[in-house]
């Protein structure tokens, strides 16, 4: 592989800083389960465009770098391409990019092989593209493919494992919401290789895929992309809990979709019934701009009051944050509304905040040093650091608060929520 270049290594340093930032809430469960002195593969799922490889650069923060492959029609431009290889980015082939073209990924899967035997670890999508849905498409062949070349190169030197990991996002449209990752329990490759000899190379790929398949749906939320999907993720908002660890609550979700799944094999009528009055709850709830994390937030009259009074002292800080984050916040939501792909928002915003937060704070800087004394200037400065995580934090109070309210006024949608919580307590 070709040396590191500054641009890269800076950036992954960016990454590994700052990356845990963009979320309020953050949790990686089962590092424990990343071999060590093997060849790694990651396999996570894909849903959230650059922000699912922004956290597998964070959980390979011990290596010094890790190789991607990204769809071939963005290497287009040879200037994009060239900046995109030297991030360490190869270009893989899919049949819509014409199936003449698909021998060209060879090249690429060798290249993969020896940054494997080099000990870089490597991840590709298994999926083959991403969506912005709880949902896992069928994995297609090129990780499997990849992990049986570089096993029998290794020739036994390093054993070569695939890890799943579970990217478990909380919105995958608002910032600052929640991250969970989960990596699940590595398949060595090399074992099953040799377990398995007898079999050909298709055959291995295709048991390979189905391990796979199975071992990923451990670690992520993967709802059947069926007629009942909004229903039954509607379903595990209603169950979540805030007192609950984000492992807790996927994993909460996780017997609730199979208890789902039995009962609409069980009882057909009933459950299509149910899933009916849930769609219409989650229209009406929709129909208030009702964020499905309020769907399991509840406060007293007391704590109520509280919130409403720390959000009234904090205004005057709201607006000097605003005043921070406008540029920000402007350029952001233009490019957000320009771009058709939706599962490509937070990578906007993400990408975004690099470039404009140590700018605003740069300009804040000076400012606050020319228009005051140096120890008032300093503490001015110090009060902006967090404006940007504040920011988007008083928008979520404010949220939760007026959610609060409407579920508390109008007792047509409370008393829906309440019984459809009850039926699937019942479960």
């Amino acid at each position: 592989m070709k040396p590191l270049t500054r641009l890269y290594k800076f950036l992954h340093w960016c990454v590994r800083q700052t990356f845990t930032f963009a979320y309020r809430r953050f949790e990686c469960v089962g590092q424990e389960h990343i071999p060590t002195d093997a060849a790694v593969i990651f396999a996570p799922n894909h849903t959230n465009g650059l922000m699912d490889a922004m956290a597998l650069l964070w959980l390979s923060r011990k290596y010094r770098q890790i190789l991607f492959v990204a769809r071939a029609d963005i290497f287009r431009n040879k200037r994009v391409a060239k900046l995109l290889r030297s991030f360490r980015m190869l270009p893989i082939m899919r049949i819509r990019d014409g199936r003449e073209n698909l021998s060209k990924n060879d090249e690429i899967m060798s290249q993969c092989v020896e940054a494997l035997q080099e000990g870089i670890p490597f991840c590709i999508m298994p999926e083959g593209t991403h969506r912005a849905k709880r949902a896992q498409l069928p994995l297609v062949k090129g990780v499997f493919r990849i992990a049986l070349m570089a096993n029998e190169r290794m020739q036994g030197v390093k054993n070569v494992y695939i890890v799943p990991v579970g990217i478990n996002f909380g919105s995958f449209f608002r910032y600052r919401s929640s991250l969970l990752l989960k990596v699940g329990k590595p398949i060595d490759v090399t074992a099953f290789a040799k377990e398995n000899a007898e079999l050909s190379f298709s055959e291995q790929t295709t048991q390979l895929r189905a391990v796979l398949t199975e071992q990923l749906q451990t670690v992520h939320l993967a709802i059947p992309d069926d007629d009942d999907f909004e229903a039954i993720e509607e379903c595990c908002f209603l169950n979540s809990d805030r007192n609950d660890s984000l492992d807790e609550r996927l994993v909460r979700s996780q017997q609730l979709l199979k208890k789902l799944e039995k009962a609409k094999t069980e009882q057909p009528e009933t459950m299509h019934d149910f899933f009916a009055q849930v769609k219409a709850f989650a229209r009406l709830r929709k129909r208030w701009y009702l964020y499905a994390d309020a769907l399991s937030y509840s406060a007293s009259s007391l704590k109520l009051f509280c919130v409403a009074l720390l959000l009234l002292i904090e205004v005057p800080y709201f607006f000097v944050s605003l005043l921070v984050v406008l540029p920000y916040l402007l350029i952001s939501e233009m490019l957000v509304r320009w771009q058709s792909d939706n599962a490509m928002y937070n990578s906007i915003r993400y990408v975004l905040s690099l470039i404009f937060y140590p700018l605003s704070m740069l300009v804040a800087t000076v400012v606050c040093f020319s228009l005051f004394k140096w120890w008032l200037a300093l503490i001015f400065v110090m009060l902006l650091v967090p404006s940007y995580m504040f920011f988007y934090d008083y928008m979520r109070l404010v949220r939760l608060c007026y959610a609060t309210l409407v579920l508390r006024f109008n007792r047509s949608l409370c008393e829906a929520m309440q019984r459809l919580k009850l039926f699937i307590r019942k479960l």
